[in-house]
């Protein structure tokens, strides 16, 4: 029988990055910007930029009345609504069209990265889901690359025993959501009932090593 030939990719090389939340976020960001860049949507870039000197000011207080805050307000807005207006002009008049398979090919490789973070953000922020909200929808892949894996690592609160015991609230990292213990010890397996994200409850054993503690039981 003629085997089937793979249409993964030549490149087996994987890069690791561990990084906070903040830093996270912030790729997200920068990888959705720099898809709409490509796609001649400027709207979020032409707001971040124009607003930043409101927000700035707004935070440290410094304006004296109302009014002062109402102008920078209005000028924040007129000089947004500008720019977003020349740029999808520039954008129009100079770049031309090409095969999206040669422009869109990095695009969509950032693509993904930021879909998955914002899907386990998503997740992990709400573990009930949303099913009206795009975050919850599981990412699509339109790049020539594997999807890129995500894996959250909650901090625990300084001072928590390593033991898990029956009734503390555990995440699984391998479910990706959390779960009420009802049998755990040091050298056994972890037992508890899983939310599934869709109002049901699973019961599932797990190594110690795969649960990380996110609440202690009320003592």
């Amino acid at each position: 029988m003629t085997k089937k030939k793979s249409d993964a990719p030549a490149e087996v090389e994987t890069i690791t990055l561990t990084m906070s939340r903040p830093v996270a976020e912030a790729v997200q960001t920068a990888c959705e910007w720099y898809l709409r860049l490509h796609m001649g949507q400027f709207w979020d870039l032409a707001d971040d930029l124009c607003f930043a000197k409101f927000y700035s000011d707004a935070e440290n207080n410094a304006f004296q009345s109302e009014e002062q805050r109402k102008n920078a307000f209005n000028v924040a807005i007129d000089r947004r609504n500008t720019m977003l207006l020349e740029m999808e002009r520039l954008y129009s008049r100079y770049v031309l069209p090409a095969p999206t398979s040669d422009v869109m090919k990095a695009p969509y490789r950032a693509e993904q990265v930021w879909l998955v973070i914002r899907h386990a953000l998503a997740w992990h922020d709400k573990p009930e889901g949303d099913q009206w909200n795009v975050c919850f929808d599981k990412p699509l892949n339109r790049s020539d690359q594997p999807q890129p894996k995500i894996e959250l690592n909650p901090v625990r609160p300084k001072g928590y025993n390593e033991l898990i015991e029956v009734g503390d609230l555990v995440y699984s990292k391998i479910l990706k959501t959390t779960g009420t213990v009802i049998r755990g010890n040091r050298d056994e397996n972890v037992v508890a009932d899983f939310d599934m994200r869709n109002g049901s409850l699973k019961r599932y054993a797990c190594e110690p090593s795969d649960v990380v503690l996110i609440e202690r039981k009320s003592s």
